[in-house]
């Protein structure tokens, strides 16, 4: 038996599909036999996503609250891929789609100071996503055809 812990941000009073997901793998592997848990990661407004990646990557996954090993992390989307654990899969939903694939609509929608401001947030959250894919996630899986070319992209 593997103790698993599924990984997601979540925003305050908000629902989503990454939820769903997270709950159904839960559900899914504990039919197979596993110990498994969602751990909810913050994920911060705008402005504050550095805090949400920080927190995140200093959270410590290693032990259960009753000392016992977690063997396995699985997390779902930013900034829960922050995570640090030595076998850290990421079945990856989506990154923060206003930096990606929704920036030039969402770039339009702001004025030229916010622009510039959002602009500096989006390569700062670029350069975080690369490193922490990089460095804190030993095999990464896109969740959809979509997902994976967005990778390929950015």
């Amino acid at each position: 038996v593997s103790r698993i812990a599924v990984v997601t941000s979540h925003p305050l009073f908000a629902a989503g599909g990454h939820l769903v997901i997270a709950r159904a793998l839960v559900t899914a592997l504990e039919e197979f036999g596993h110990e498994a848990s969602v751990v909810l990661t913050p994920q911060n407004r705008f402005g504050r996503q550095g805090a949400a990646y920080l927190s995140t990557w200093l959270m410590d996954l290693g032990q259960a609250h009753d000392g016992s090993a977690v063997d396995q992390v699985i997390s779902l989307r930013y900034p829960s891929y922050a995570v640090r654990h030595q076998r850290h899969v990421c079945w990856l939903n989506h990154r923060m789609r206003e930096y990606y694939d929704q920036w030039p609509r969402f770039a339009q929608s702001l004025s030229w100071r916010a622009r510039t401001k959002e602009r500096a947030r989006r390569a700062l959250i670029h350069a975080a996503d690369r490193y922490f894919l990089d460095n804190c996630v030993t095999r990464l899986y896109a969740q959809s055809h979509t997902i994976q070319s967005r990778l390929a992209r950015w």
